[in-house]
């Protein structure tokens, strides 16, 4: 029996890396309940709802993602090829640039 093995790219690790380093993984929630809630369920798949995301949102939606990686190998890139981190990404910048300071 052969047991998988997911090897992030050092772009996938440098991302992980900078999401912690810059305080986007969030420790201060329960995660997994979260996840099943109604303001996660729209982030996830209403372009709408993440069109109108808070930077707190993101944070609990990239921490999410991020950890379930822990659990089940290959979430993180899931969550790349469907999209999420990118239009995760595409929020953050927009939040940036409206404010013209970093959320961190």
């Amino acid at each position: 029996m052969t047991m998988p093995d997911f090897c992030f790219s050092d772009d996938a690790d440098a991302f992980v890396r900078m999401a912690y380093t810059h305080g986007w993984v969030n420790t201060d929630f329960n995660g997994p309940d979260w996840v099943h809630t109604a303001e996660a369920e729209g982030l996830r798949d209403d372009p709408r709802c993440m069109a109108c995301a808070t930077p707190d949102q993101l944070s609990r939606l990239l921490t999410v993602v991020i950890r379930q990686e822990r659990f089940c190998e290959g979430a993180l890139e899931s969550a790349f090829e469907s999209g999420l981190l990118t239009a995760i990404c595409h929020r953050a910048a927009q939040l940036e640039s409206e404010t013209g300071e970093c959320e961190e």
